[in-house]
């Protein structure tokens, strides 16, 4: 927020030039201090501001007071509500950031020491001022039961009251905040200890507000009881910039609805009425009608710019005002008399102003102007109606310069016995002769018929262009122009083809000599143009319909003021209001010099004010350097302000309004003209108007060095700003102001103030002592020029005496290593010799070590990290990769890279074959498994088996002689159990690739001997060749073989089959020859797994005896069947 101040010495308020303010000066040609009103009057009193000769010494920086703030707690104060250790910590911290020195007291404004008038910020809130529950609860606990009942909120007295308004009016600053506070505090003591005091509370609740709606009616601000919903949003005013919505309470300890009067005005939307602000005499009053937006809660949520609003509310009640007190160029009149000033500039710079009043008793146009020096001329009356023979009034005037200095001025004014308007004209010298003289009868342009509103302007080549409306019998616009040295034209209809009264012309010539006209079509609502060449050709044709410039759904309202103006490259810019979409909006639409309309004519035209309210009477000027600039007044804030918004020659219009004015009194017809950037208004005061005016001082100097965030690595930096520049002609450099603090935005205790600098130094170096390493310091500038007029302050920009964190090294993978593609990269830790603080981290890969302009990839700067995993898709197999890192500092300083590092990336995994188990089934139940491994690109590292999806188990590889990328492998596995088995393997190589599909083997494990039952058929007397049958069984293999042998001798194959009813079975039957006697017969089976009868097997034991039948006899019986263990014995005797 800029702020005027005063001759030097002076005080440095806090908020100064505080970045991202949307001041008109930041546009290009800023309208922040574009008055210093209290030097142009000493100006129209001869007073001069003689230059300092010579180059004097800086002088010494002078302390400067801060900004002290009171906060009054002498009403009470509820619960933590309170500044200190309260709910108002990060508000306290906030104002100390910023400079303000704040002090908490319960003395009250008219009691305490040293008096009110020692702050500049008054604080007062509602509870800070909750004195009746506070105050009275303990007498109700200790048995006066009535007393709290018959007393009232504590009030302030009128004592109170007097001194805090006379506070404000000798410049002091009053925040108030308030809330729809009642039935919290009876929920919040409505416990069993408290019951009794609360009886009957219905009967007794208050407004906590109501003692503090006492002090804001005395600025016309009334607190209602009632509480609004949603957050707060705002209008074209200091409290909002850089502020969308603030986030305030709702409900029984909401936010309060404000009503405002005269001097008060709102600047919250209409929607959520909450905050407002007056101004009595020097002073200014902020009123919230809430609490919480400042609390600590509150003020922490992102989603809302609380915090930021209450640093405005402070700043902008501390601060003088970025215009004083207009200044009052003419005399009075009234409301109903009022039409705009006019101004025009001409080339050496000096201001020409016409205007008329009622100040003689009758409405004249009166003419000023102001040098280039800033000194301004006498009044001079440009009419004389009082004087006619038929006085009736001069009004409605406009005026313009030729390329020879010369000025032309035109009004509407009716001395006929008829009382009819006549169009009129007068023009003056460059030597300040008037033609015709003042003392006898302008030309009228219009004689014998009604000329009324007319409009003036003055091409390159000195063609004077008059144009104006004439009532014969509806209103049409007439045109006529005076070449040089020539006589006047006859009157040309300009609109004779077009339906409809016509009224309210405006001109422009540009400087090729096309002229430019539009005008107001009253019965269809629209503005219409038409241009007129150089050799006197119109466009469109006189027989031809006017271009519908506004060609909008809606009407503009009735007798609209407008404004053209044609830039250096002839674009002309056309500014008009309307309701086009029900709200009176200012519009634009500009037309290049080859007839192109922007935005085109069949499309809606440019809304330029955007505000909730009406938006009235534009008028705009473009600058040298092509942007337009435009006013108007503005209702949005329920009493008239003039309101500014630029577009740039590229045609960016500022993101928002700004409110120029701030006078709840009512501001209205605004006009501007450039050279320097000028403006004058009517400001209403008492009812009646007065002609305020403002202008623009030296430009805001531009800072070369060093830039925002700018790292010097010295402790007595060279501040440069460019060279001073004016648009004021002859203005020079006359000094400069440095500052310089550790605060961002806070000057009031700057490390370093040049002060009263009264030399015109663009440039200065910081004294020893002054800078620290490792320290932000913040640091602007502002010039003065020749006329004792202060720039604002320059951009504030910031930079820190650091020097760069220590190179860090590539540590891993190191130079030559393997990798995947996805490798970690990983860098030494961060090291400072400041002690910084590390931030980011970059890292870039290349497939060059001494190409870094296009890296493979770059993390680009990420969070303090010293390690990072490459993604997936970043690097390519088979390739040599470079990196390097770099670390950041908590000030932006970046190390230097580190030498690079190599790697090589292998994405190709191993490939395994495994060697068939054999046999399968096998008997071995701890086999041992083969197989081979091979690797595109690098050496295998390890290979690993696992059974039956066990555990990864490593195996033995080994590497071909001379080629460590392919070799063998072997590894046994523990004891298995009989059954089937798979056994899968992988490999991984150093680039950390594993084979994905794995080497597979599946076989049976059977170490079970066979099962052999045997029997005996039916043996005869006599039968030497007995049949032996049975079964074998097993359960995992194949029987291959089935033996027999007699009585201990040799081992004899004997026939067997596979059981068709029994995998696991197989049946075999054969006979053998037996002498007569005892024998003994063993049988023994193999399978395929080798599994045999090794110790018992199975034995028939035969007698042979004759052919009598012998029964089976077990356990050695004859006949019988005996098993023992694994082992069948059959015992026959053979008898002869």
């Amino acid at each position: 927020m800029e702020h005027k101040l005063a001759a030097l010495p002076e005080r440095i308020y806090p908020g100064q030039a505080r970045p991202g303010v949307n001041t008109m000066r930041e546009k290009g040609r800023s309208m922040g201090h574009l008055l210093y009103l209290a030097l142009v009057a000493c100006m129209l009193l001869g007073a001069v501001l003689v230059p300092a000769v010579g180059r004097p010494e800086p002088v010494e920086a002078a302390p400067v007071a801060p900004v002290k703030v009171l906060w009054d707690t002498s009403h009470g104060v509820y619960s933590k509500w309170e500044p200190t250790g309260g709910r108002y910590d990060t508000l306290r911290k906030l104002l100390a950031d910023r400079g303000y020195e704040l002090t908490v007291s319960s003395a009250g404004v008219t009691s305490i020491r040293g008096g009110l008038e020692q702050f500049d910020v008054l604080v007062l809130g509602v509870y800070q001022a909750w004195g009746y529950w506070v105050q009275h609860w303990a007498s109700c606990l200790l048995g006066d039961r009535e007393a709290w009942y018959s007393r009232e909120p504590s009030p302030y007295s009128t004592e109170e009251l007097e001194a805090i308004d006379a506070f404000v009016r000798n410049g002091g600053g009053l925040v108030v905040m308030g809330s729809q506070a009642h039935q919290y505090y009876t929920q919040v003591f409505l416990t069993p200890v408290f019951l009794d005091c609360l009886r009957s509370t219905t009967d007794h609740w208050f407004y906590a507000c109501d003692n503090l709606d006492a002090v804001t009616q005395w600025f016309g601000v009334a607190l209602k009881n009632e509480s609004l919903t949603g957050p707060v949003t705002g209008k074209a005013h200091p409290l909002f910039e850089g502020v969308t919505s603030v986030l305030t309470a709702e409900g029984d300890t909401g936010c309060q609805p404000l009503k405002v009067s005269a001097p008060a005005q709102l600047v919250s939307s209409s929607g959520t009425p909450a905050v407002a602000v007056a101004r009595d005499g020097e002073g200014k009053v902020v009123v919230v009608g809430d609490s919480y937006f400042a609390t600590d809660e509150y003020m922490a949520d992102k989603d809302y710019q609380n915090a930021q609003f209450v640093e405005n509310i402070f700043d902008w009640v501390s601060s003088p005002d970025t215009l004083t007190e207009p200044e009052i160029l003419s005399g009075t009149w009234t409301a109903s008399g009022t039409h705009r000033a006019r101004m025009a500039v001409d080339h050496n710079g000096m201001l020409h102003l016409v205007w008329h009043d009622l100040s003689s008793g009758y409405n004249e146009v009166y003419y000023r102007n102001k040098s280039s020096n800033g000194v301004w001329s006498e009044i001079t009356k440009v009419t004389n109606v009082s004087g006619a023979e038929f006085p009736g009034e001069a009004v409605n005037p406009d005026i313009a310069v030729g390329p020879d200095g010369s000025v032309h001025v035109v009004w509407n004014s009716n001395l006929f016995e008829d009382g009819h308007y006549e169009a009129f004209y007068r023009s003056r010298s460059p030597d300040g002769v008037w033609t015709p003289p003042l003392d006898e009868e302008p030309l009228s342009l219009s004689p014998d018929a009604q000329g009324a509103n007319p409009s003036v302007a003055v091409g390159a080549d000195g063609t004077v262009h008059v144009a104006y409306g004439e009532y014969d019998p509806v209103d049409h616009i007439y045109y006529r122009y005076k070449p040089p040295g020539g006589e006047w034209s006859e009157a040309v209809d300009v609109s004779q083809i077009d339906p409809g009264n016509s009224r309210n012309a405006f001109l422009s010539a540009a400087e090729d000599g096309t002229l430019h006209i539009i005008w107001y079509d009253v019965d269809n609502g629209e503005v219409l143009y038409r241009s007129r060449s150089p050799d006197g050709e119109w466009a469109p044709a006189l027989d031809q319909y006017a271009v519908n410039v506004s060609h909008n759904a809606g009407t503009s309202p009735a007798d609209p003021l407008f404004d053209t103006e044609v830039d250096a490259d002839g674009t002309l810019h056309v500014l008009w209001h309307d309701n086009d979409g029900g709200n009176v909006e200012i519009r634009y639409r500009s037309r290049s010099s080859d007839g192109t309309w922007s935005p085109s004519l069949d499309a809606p035209a440019v809304n330029v004010s955007g505000t909730a309210g009406g938006s009235y009477y534009p008028d705009g000027t473009v600058d040298e350097d092509g942007r337009l600039h435009v006013v108007w007044h503005d209702n949005e804030f329920g009493t008239n302000e003039i309101l500014y918004r630029s577009r740039s020659p590229d045609g960016v219009w500022d993101p928002t309004p700004e409110n120029l004015s701030q006078d709840s009194a009512g501001s209205t017809i605004p006009a501007i003209a450039a050279g320097s950037l000028h403006i004058v208004w009517l400001t209403e005061t008492g009812g009646t108007y007065k002609l305020a005016y403002s202008m623009e001082g030296p430009y805001r100097p531009q800072i070369n060095s060093p830039l925002d965030g700018a790292v010097i690595d010295n402790l007595v930096p060279t501040l440069e700003a460019a060279p001073f520049a004016s648009p004021l002609p002859g203005a020079t450099h006359l000094a400069s102001q440095w500052q310089l603090t550790n605060v961002s935005g806070v000057y009031s205790d700057a490390y370093w103030d040049t002060l009263t600098n009264y030399t015109n130094l663009t440039s200065i170096t910081v004294p020893q002592d002054m800078v620290e390493w490792g320290y932000t310091y913040y640091w602007h500038v502002r010039y003065q020029d020749n006329h004792g007029n202060w720039s604002s302050y320059s951009n504030q920009c910031s930079f820190v005496a650091n020097r760069a964190p220590n190179t860090p090294s590539a540590v891993s993978p190191v130079s030559g290593e393997i990798v995947s593609v996805t490798p970690t990269l990983m860098g030494s830790p961060f090291s400072d010799d400041y002690s910084n603080t590390h931030i980011r981290s970059q890292w870039q890969i290349s497939t060059d070590a001494d190409d870094w302009s296009s890296p493979t990839w770059d993390s680009g700067g990420v969070s303090y990290l010293t390690s990072v995993l490459v993604p997936d898709g970043a690097l390519s197999g088979g390739i040599t990769y470079y990196w390097r890192l770099r670390y950041q500092d908590q000030y932006g300083e970046w190390s230097e890279y580190s030498a690079p590092a190599s790697f090589f990336t292998d994405n190709v995994p191993p490939v395994l074959t495994i060697d068939a188990l054999s046999p399968d089934p096998t008997g071995d139940d701890t086999p041992t498994l083969t197989g081979t491994v091979t690797d595109t690109y690098t050496r295998i590292v390890s290979v690993e088996y696992r059974v039956d999806g066990g555990e990864w188990i490593a195996a033995h590889f080994t590497p071909d002689p001379g080629d460590d990328k392919t070799g063998t492998y072997t590894f046994t596995i523990a004891a298995l159990a009989d059954g089937s088995h798979t056994v899968e393997v992988r490999a991984t190589d150093m680039g950390n690739n594993v084979a994905a599909d794995y080497a597979t083997d599946t076989f049976v494990v059977d170490v079970t001997e066979p099962v052999v039952a045997a029997s005996l058929g039916e043996i005869k007397t006599g039968d030497k060749t007995p049949m032996i049958s049975g079964t074998i069984t097993d359960t995992h293999s194949t029987i291959v073989a089935l033996e027999y042998r007699v009585d201990g001798g040799t081992w004899q194959r004997a026939p067997f089959e596979a059981d068709p009813e029994n995998s696991n079975t197989w049946i075999y039957g054969f006979n053998t020859f037996l002498l007569p006697g005892e024998h003994t017969i063993e049988l023994r089976a193999t399978d395929e797994s080798g599994n045999i009868i090794t110790s018992n097997y199975t034995a028939v034991g035969l007698s042979i005896s004759g052919p009598s039948k012998l029964p089976f006899i077990l356990g050695g019986v004859f006949g019988g069947l005996l098993v023992l263990g694994l082992a069948l014995y059959l015992f026959v005797v053979v008898r002869g």
